[in-house]
């Protein structure tokens, strides 16, 4: 248990520890009163009336009910800021893993199963050990102490109220172990439900097309039943056990009656004993309830911390999170000296998609990758980014290997420019200073400028301020791409990745996007992924790829003549931009 609280969250004991201290005093406390409630009864058995001391007996209650409040207080405040610290660390290291991990495995896992685990799981680990945890041993430690110290008074009746505990646990653990099925299926069930109402979500605007706006083709209403009907049929079988364990637990009590009377008739104990355990039984058995239930909703809450720990466990990156120094990318005494692919080879789900690959790119030129699709062309663009790391051969970056360089040193050198662009639900200004905050306002308007983004910005009601919306559904295609080529703009790397930018606009936003372009790869690497074969006749190098593997290397005139995939890459274009109604 406490293992795996370290292991989740990677934070020191004490806080937990100091929680269950002030749950554990204020459960010891409480029994205060009525120790002094059995000291009263017990003169009054003996001498037939109160003592003349009664109402400083009455009086130190009230002080206990008031110090209660207080350790009550104080308990509350202690376990939230033990939940907020859990909430914040556990999410902390699932945002850190999840940059480690490589795309590929990243994208394969459904959103609605991260979505749940980044929130519902974390949530669920967060109460666990805040309140869980804490409380349970707080009621073990008084559970203990009762036992203890009634076995002082008398060993025989303090065993004979705990003889159903043992039964209690036995029934509690089968019980428990016959619901793990159920427990299965209800997260399967949630997270189809989830994924499902992301992708409803995403395309409400095809579906209303379609006439489908009520979700049958996502089967949405019947992912809804499903989750339900998982739902309960997990409390059917979940509150079995605590049921079980509480009332076979609560049956030392009819033993204790019996056993009890029978020795006080008999002489064997006295009536302020039996009259002590009748009064703390009722302490006794409230806190074994709470444990069922307690351990009930921990064993509920392990496949939450299973999931949020395979997460954690996912390999990642090598030397991604290195925290070595920063190195100036582009200076004038170690300028950049190209890219260099040797032997590259790279599988995803055990499918081979590059096979040998091996080009060099020489500073300050232009390098066009195309091939058939499927060919792996935007699987290099992944790799020269490292969003995942080459199984075999290495990739060289300004004569550094690429898995030898960590994220802001792979930032100082590459930036790419996506055909499908990503705003985030922030304002423009903080999507083009994303990771450079100290930016100035003329290098960013001289950067818009260069990106043709700047008139169309001055010309929103809030400028720079403007929220964008999720995914910056609020600006048109053409303004995302180019204010996320003034973000590369101002990221000033010395090798530029594009893959496609100009594809799907139309012959305006195409013509800004073009001339955004020109400026971005102005003096720069520039490898880029390329579809309309007219607009790389004059790059420097063109990449030819086929089936995984570098076909051909050379310039335009050269490939035409002699690379066969290429000659029908250029016929088939050839014949689509003369295509018309």
């Amino acid at each position: 248990m406490l293992k795996r609280y370290q292991q989740l969250t990677g934070i020191s004991l004490r806080p937990m520890l100091v929680n269950t201290l002030w749950v554990a005093l204020d459960a010891l406390f409480a029994l205060v009163p009525y120790l002094l409630v059995f000291q009263l009864l017990s003169v009054l058995i003996a001498d037939n009336q109160l003592p003349e001391t009664w109402p400083y007996y009455c009086l130190a209650i009230a002080v206990c009910v008031l110090v209660r409040m207080v350790m009550i207080r104080i308990a509350n405040l202690k376990q939230s800021y033990l939940a907020t610290l859990v909430g914040e660390k556990t999410r902390n290291g699932l945002l850190s893993k999840l940059t480690n991990i490589p795309m590929g495995r990243l994208l394969s896992i459904d959103l609605g199963t991260l979505n749940n685990t980044l929130l519902k799981d974390v949530d669920h680990v967060e109460h666990a050990f805040s309140h869980v945890v804490s409380h349970l041993m707080a009621v073990l430690c008084t559970l203990s102490v009762i036992l203890l110290g009634l076995a002082y008074f008398d060993w025989r009746l303090a065993l004979s109220m705990a003889a159903g505990i043992p039964l209690a646990c036995g029934a509690f653990y089968w019980l428990n172990k016959a619901s793990l099925t159920s427990k299965a299926q209800l997260y399967q069930a949630g997270d189809e439900l989830t994924d499902t109402i992301f992708d409803y979500i995403a395309g409400i605007k095809i579906l209303r097309a379609h006439g489908c706006a009520g979700g049958e083709i996502l089967s949405l209403d019947e992912k809804s039943k499903s989750a339900r009907d998982a739902h309960l049929a997990f409390e059917k079988r979940a509150t079995l056990a605590p049921a079980a364990f509480i009332v076979l637990a609560e049956s030392g009590f009819a033993l204790l009656i019996s056993l009890g009377i029978y020795w006080v008739l008999d002489g064997q104990v006295t009536v302020s004993v039996l009259l002590l355990f009748l009064l703390l039984s009722t302490q006794f058995y409230r806190p074994i309830m709470q444990a069922g239930i307690l351990i009930s909703q921990w064993q509920f809450f392990q496949s939450a911390m299973d999931r949020v720990a395979g997460v954690l466990a996912e390999p990642g990156l090598d030397n991604i999170t290195d925290s070595s120094p920063k190195q100036s990318s582009n200076n004038g005494s170690n300028p950049f000296s190209g890219v260099e692919l040797t032997n590259v080879s790279f599988a995803y789900q055990q499918q081979q998609v590059l096979s040998q690959v091996s080009f060099t790119v020489k500073p300050n030129t232009v390098t066009a990758i195309v091939g058939p699709s499927g060919s792996g062309k935007s699987t290099l663009i992944h790799l020269l980014a490292r969003f995942w790391d080459v199984q075999s051969g290495q990739i060289l970056l300004s004569g550094q290997p690429i898995n030898s360089l960590n994220q802001t040193q792979i930032a100082q050198l590459v930036s790419v420019v996506f055909q499908q662009v990503y705003l985030f639900d922030d304002s423009i200004l903080n999507n083009l200073t994303m990771g450079n905050p100290s930016i100035s306002t003329d290098e960013i308007e001289r950067c818009c400028q260069m990106a043709s983004c700047w008139e169309f910005i001055q010309s929103l009601p809030q400028g720079l301020d403007t929220q964008v919306g999720e995914g910056g559904t609020k600006l048109s295609g053409g303004e995302k791409q180019r204010i996320s080529i003034a973000r590369a703009l101002l990221n000033q790397s010395p090798l530029i990745l594009l893959d496609e930018a100009t594809a799907a606009l139309d012959a305006e936003n195409e013509l800004k996007v073009k001339q955004a372009v020109s400026h971005l790869v102005a003096n720069k690497t520039v490898i880029m992924v390329a579809h309309n074969l007219s607009s790389i006749t004059h790059v420097d190098q063109i990449v030819v790829m086929n089936n995984g593997k570098v076909e051909a290397v050379g310039k335009h005139e050269a490939l035409l003549s002699d690379c066969e995939t290429y000659q029908a890459l250029w016929r088939d274009h050839q014949s689509s931009t003369s295509w018309c109604l």
